[in-house]
């Protein structure tokens, strides 16, 4: 993605993502943070390149794009089952709508051309 798209990308994500956030959120505490966005891009990374070899820091493990955004959204949905306030802190909802949304973006983005 060159500059503008990049920013457009990111900036659509994570303010979508925001006012979904703001219907479908049970939590009481109010949501801040830029890990919606930064989950849409993962999506878009897992899109372009499913089989781009990925390391989480501190496992030297490299992991494929595709596996590593299907195992957050697996682990962000459990967590959001088994804690829908976000008692923790972290908004787990807001990380697999940014997941969702960064997808239907790239999709919605193909058909139209953008």
């Amino acid at each position: 993605m060159r500059p503008p798209r990049f920013l457009r990308f990111y900036l659509v994500t994570g303010l979508l993502t925001g006012v979904f956030l703001a219907y479908l959120d049970p939590s009481p505490a109010p949501v801040l943070g830029a890990s919606t966005a930064i989950t849409g891009l993962l999506s878009a990374f897992a899109t372009y390149f499913p089989k781009g070899h990925l390391l989480i820091f501190p496992i030297p493990i490299p992991i494929q794009a595709r596996w590593l955004a299907l195992g957050f959204g697996l682990i962000s949905l459990v967590l959001f089952l088994l804690d829908p306030e976000a008692g923790g802190g972290i908004s787990h909802l807001g990380h697999l709508l940014g997941l969702g949304i960064g997808y239907l973006y790239l999709l919605l983005e193909r058909s139209l051309r953008l």
